[in-house]
């Protein structure tokens, strides 16, 4: 009862100081640190233990918990009650940032509800290939005509799946600091990476056409800038020539201009390539050589 007692009279004082650190999601170890730190200070039970000070950090609502189960990894940490989701997610997942539908939807470029979480966690950095592969278009053909390669890392909170992806290591190219207040704040993919990213992962972006939609967007409220684009993509150094979608998604959008369009006008165009997977029915861009969802071509009328 005593050890109650005291430990509910510090409670705002704990909370005081967690409050003041950034971010405000914990590790157990770290909270273990901070209770042999202040313990004396907050006048705490010698008897009291460093796991029972956690159990009635959670008792007494200080702090909650989080268990995130992808499968394969597991992150359980602990937080401060009124963050949001993004803060969460994206410091209670380690080394990661927000990307994809994520990043579009808090940059306002997405017409659709941000209902899934896409939080990116990079891979370790690979050998490059002593030689680049050669495209070959029935491989292509084969590939693009099924269903996109998708993440099965999905873990479940808050009413909300959380897909972790395991993207290409970039070094971090384009992650930003956003968000006003620390509640809030979370690393994201820029504009120009992000618009990147949906166009190479279309289904973590909800389709070809909220791509499309979030193009104009970024276009409309002068957020992009088309040579960062462009010097991202060609330091991402993929084997596909996203170049041709990238062109064609400016263009259905209507409102860049020639010039803009130009600078991924590049390359021989010897592949026929396609904005998306699985396409029902589709259209052939000649000047970008690309197939796309027939039902773009309502949203450009």
């Amino acid at each position: 009862m005593a050890n109650r007692s005291r430990l509910s009279m510090a409670a705002g004082r704990i909370e005081k100081k967690l409050q003041q650190r950034s971010p405000l999601v914990f590790r157990a170890n770290e909270l273990y640190t901070i209770f042999h730190k202040f313990r004396e200070t907050w006048n705490l039970p010698k008897s009291l233990g460093a796991g029972t000070f956690l159990e009635k950090l959670i008792e007494t609502g200080v702090i909650d918990s989080c268990y995130l189960d992808f499968g394969a990894e597991i992150f359980e940490f602990y937080y401060i009650e009124g963050i949001s989701v993004y803060h969460l997610i994206g410091y209670g997942v380690t080394r990661s940032y927000m990307s994809h539908h994520s990043a579009l939807y808090l940059w306002k470029l997405s017409a659709q509800e941000d209902t899934i979480i896409f939080v990116n966690q990079e891979q370790s950095a690979k050998k490059p290939a002593s030689k680049k592969s050669v495209l070959i278009q029935e491989a292509i053909d084969n590939v693009f005509a099924n269903a996109q390669r998708a993440s099965n890392s999905i873990a479940y909170h808050d009413h909300r799946n959380i897909v972790l992806i395991k993207g290409k290591a970039t070094g971090m190219l384009g992650v930003k600091l956003w968000g006003k207040t620390k509640k809030d704040r979370v690393l994201i993919t820029d504009v120009e990476r992000t618009l990147i990213d949906c166009v190479v992962r279309p289904s973590y972006a909800s389709g070809a056409h909220n791509i499309l939609y979030a193009f104009f967007m970024a276009r409309q409220k002068k957020m992009i800038s088309v040579e960062k684009m462009l010097d991202y993509l060609k330091t991402l150094d993929y084997i596909y020539p996203y170049q041709q979608s990238i062109g064609l998604y400016m263009e259905l959008a209507g409102n860049y201009t020639e010039e803009e369009m130009g600078l991924f006008d590049f390359g021989r165009k010897e592949i026929n390539f396609y904005l998306d997977y699985a396409i029902q029915e589709k259209n052939y861009h000649p000047r970008w050589c690309v197939y796309y969802p027939s039902e773009l071509d309502r949203y450009t009328d």
